[in-house]
């Protein structure tokens, strides 16, 4: 729609290209100073994916945290209140538990998967910037481990994901009962919940756990 309407304003046609992440960032990678003019603008989901870009700033047009939607009798099993938050450790430990079972995008292949990634072990060494020094930090990388070892489901997109995850919730299977996903998705997936006659996802913002 936001396209379409520029379009309109401008007279300018607009010719989109979707890709994921991962293809943008290896587009982006062959990039020249001269830039391409068959390409005039990478829209990405974040600019993880821009390393190293000579060309342009990347501008930020929206921004939707990466939470963690939790089941409401595990969270109360858990003795986890939305209000007073969680930490990294408490997730790292309610995984080792066998408590949740999560559902992740790659961290590889997806913004949300590889932002709670960084997240997390940001959240885990007490820093507050991550830097190549800290990448060797044996606990954070073993919590880091503990945790995706824990993910049952996962999926290179999230919107593909959340449909997954609904579809298990309605159907009683119950295969997860945790997931990774952004806060504006999070929304839309309990109104869904809801609707179908299930309770909501209890939404967690893990403490210190900034990309």
């Amino acid at each position: 729609g936001i396209l379409d309407d520029f379009s309109k304003e401008t007279g300018i046609p607009l010719t989109i290209e979707y890709r994921g992440p991962v293809d943008i960032r290896n587009s982006l990678s062959n990039l020249s100073k001269e830039n391409p003019t068959n390409v005039d603008a990478y829209w990405p989901g974040s600019s993880i994916w821009l390393p190293g870009s000579t060309t342009v700033q990347p501008v930020s047009v929206m921004k939707s945290y990466v939470v963690l939607a939790v089941d409401p009798a595990v969270a109360s099993e858990l003795g986890w209140e939305s209000v007073k938050g969680i930490t990294a450790s408490d997730l790292v430990s309610a995984v080792q538990s066998g408590k949740i079972n999560l559902a992740m995008t790659s961290a590889s292949q997806s913004t949300p998967g590889a932002a709670f990634y960084l997240a997390m072990y940001t959240a885990l060494t007490g820093k507050r910037v991550l830097t190549s020094n800290d990448l060797n930090n044996p606990q954070a990388t073993q919590d880091l481990k503990t945790m995706l070892a824990g993910v049952d489901r996962s999926a290179q997109s999230i919107d593909h994901l959340a449909h997954v995850f609904v579809d298990d919730k309605i159907s009683g299977t119950h295969q997860t009962n945790a997931i990774v996903i952004y806060e504006s998705l999070a929304i839309d997936m309990n109104k869904e919940l809801v609707a179908k006659g299930q309770p909501p996802m209890t939404i967690f913002y893990v403490d210190g756990a900034t990309a």
